[in-house]
């Protein structure tokens, strides 16, 4: 298994996620070199994160309560071939004032193939202003820490 030179959060701890996704390497995933291209490791990473709001109880429309992903630092680790299975963890990293951190990794068997680290701000649609985490959602987010 390919490891992260610098890993603070744990990314590429296969036992340090609740939350799981699984997929597979479709045709259309593949690159002319054969293998995974980066925008598809990119849309396994999406596919967790809706898994994430669903079973945090998160709408993924909230009215006039609005996410945008301000950062997305993706460390590819090992490439994925078409028919790959794979699974993709999930999980909370830190909660700020308007701001969500999400932590990923995608796993092949136990060999983790990439990691990402995403950052949310909600916001209002109206005004495009970052608003606080609302009380109910902070409290659903926390659980996943």
């Amino acid at each position: 298994m390919a490891e992260l030179p610098h890993d603070p959060a744990g990314l590429a701890d296969a036992a340090r996620y609740r939350i799981r996704a699984e997929d597979h390497v479709r045709f259309a995933d593949i690159d002319m070199f054969g293998h995974c291209n980066n925008k598809s490791f990119a849309a396994f990473f999406e596919e967790a994160r809706v898994v994430l709001s669903e079973k945090a109880g998160l709408p993924m429309d909230e009215g006039d309560l609005g996410r945008a992903m301000v950062r997305n630092t993706i460390n590819y680790l090992a490439e994925m071939r078409l028919g790959d299975q794979v699974r993709i963890g999930v999980r909370v990293l830190r909660l700020g004032r308007s701001s969500i951190t999400i932590g990923s990794a995608i796993f092949r068997g136990d060999e983790c193939t990439a990691t990402e680290e995403a950052v949310l701000v909600l916001f209002n649609r109206a005004t495009k202003q970052p608003v606080e985490i609302p009380g109910d959602m902070r409290r659903n987010l926390e659980t996943f820490l």
